[in-house]
């Protein structure tokens, strides 16, 4: 009779632990923000690039692509009153990493990225190769315009934001929507402030490219987080 028990007491010790490990695995978050402690965003916030030589991207093309999109007055200057400037890594507040998918997944951890996706720790984004090279189906944007978006959605992670919704069909998706998985009826966009007077010669947004709002395309990877 002890025996039983004691083998019964097991078999419900490892269920429970099964159950346990099922349930944390499945409810951790997905990519995007994960949980941060902020300081008051400083007047000027500084960055700095670097990229996995993995990749097979020039280092120079990112740090073009983020300065022309930071300093752009549709992204986060005018909402969080504040500027960007580029500085040495060592002593940049905001690092922008761009890995492989394999390394993004493991430094984003625990946040499952699924070697799709990016990600934003606190001042520290990392930003999937793979994305970088070929976009996102289910995004509908050139590339071009994609890279803006990757860079304009972490950064807002990084600035304190969270995830938003499309407002309905029709509607032009805010920057925090997670476009990389699907726009929801929206069009396309990669500004956080896309109203934002420009200089002629600044790059297009893509919901001045797109006449209808694009049907999302079934991706590898779950639509959540």
């Amino acid at each position: 009779m002890g025996a039983q028990v004691a083998r019964s007491t097991l078999v419900h010790r490892a269920v429970f632990i099964c159950a346990l490990v099922i349930f944390v695995t499945f409810n951790l978050p997905a990519s995007g923000k994960a949980k941060r402690i902020h300081n008051e965003i400083p007047p000027v916030v500084t960055w700095a690039v670097s990229v996995d030589s993995a990749t097979g991207i020039a280092k120079e093309d990112v740090e073009s692509v983020v300065s022309t999109t930071l300093n752009d007055p549709r992204s986060w200057s005018p909402i969080k009153q504040t500027r960007f400037a580029r500085a040495s890594y060592a002593s940049a507040r905001l690092r922008i990493r761009v890995l492989s998918p394999r390394a993004t997944d493991r430094f984003c951890a625990p946040f499952r990225t699924h070697g799709y996706r990016s990600c934003s720790k606190n001042w520290d984004i990392a930003l999937n190769g793979d994305r970088w090279h070929l976009g996102a189906a289910a995004a509908a944007m050139p590339l071009d315009q994609y890279r803006i978006y990757m860079v304009n959605h972490e950064v807002g992670h990084s600035l304190g934001e969270d995830h938003e919704a499309c407002a309905g069909p029709g509607a032009m998706a805010p920057v925090m929507l997670q476009q990389t998985i699907g726009l929801d009826g929206c069009f396309p966009n990669p500004w956080p402030n896309p109203d934002a007077p420009v200089a002629p010669d600044a790059p297009v947004a893509p919901g001045e490219l797109v006449l209808m709002p694009a049907i999302p395309m079934p991706i590898s990877v779950p639509p959540t987080g």
